[in-house]
């Protein structure tokens, strides 16, 4: 049976690494991927994956990379994935971890919050793009289940979102049928 998938996703500068860190001494054995790894090895012909072109990019690279943590979830490490895995690529997810014990963490902090812990994080992140993600984020329609306030101390946030896994209140449900009378999503076995 595999182990279970955390995604924890954000706009930039939500405190997505920071919050990973604290979570994955958490569980034994454990894995933490960076989403940003896997877009950051394209190298010629890569679209910046905020442009409106950039659509079939992104969700092969956020298919690549959710596959790639339910393999981790297959090997019995509990994978913390922790980049920008938004909304508008849950149906994208659930398809790739049918059948897994999905955790879907949305940080959401104030627009002045995540510049500024971007603005910490050094020159390379461009304020107009962390407010065009945050944006992006606020549109969004999610579940409340799934978003968690960032806005305050990274210890608070993670001690938040492993009450939420240990309650099993931010169970991505991919199927009805899999949830038991409980309420509780059943774990399957992984089809295909």
């Amino acid at each position: 049976m595999p182990a279970p998938v955390i995604i924890l996703t954000g706009p930039p500068g939500v405190g997505k690494s920071t919050v990973a860190s604290m979570l994955e001494p958490r569980f034994d054995p454990s894995a933490v991927l960076a989403g940003d790894f896997f877009l950051d090895a394209l190298r010629t012909g890569k679209i910046p994956p905020w442009e409106s072109a950039s659509h079939d990019q992104n969700t092969h690279i956020i298919d690549l990379t959710v596959r790639t943590a339910a393999g981790y979830a297959d090997a019995g490490w509990t994978t913390v994935l922790e980049g920008i895995l938004g909304p508008w690529f849950l149906a994208n997810i659930e398809e790739q971890t049918h059948g897994y014990d999905v955790h879907y963490i949305v940080l959401h902090a104030p627009l002045a919050v995540c510049l500024r812990r971007a603005e910490n994080r050094g020159p390379d992140l461009d304020a107009g793009v962390v407010a065009k993600m945050h944006g992006e984020f606020t549109r969004c329609p999610v579940d409340a289940r799934h978003r968690v306030d960032a806005d305050r101390g990274p210890v608070d946030v993670a001690a938040d979102i492993l009450d939420r896994i240990e309650r099993r209140t931010a169970v991505l449900r991919a199927d009805p049928a899999e949830v038991s009378r409980t309420g509780r999503p059943r774990r399957t076995e992984r089809r295909g």
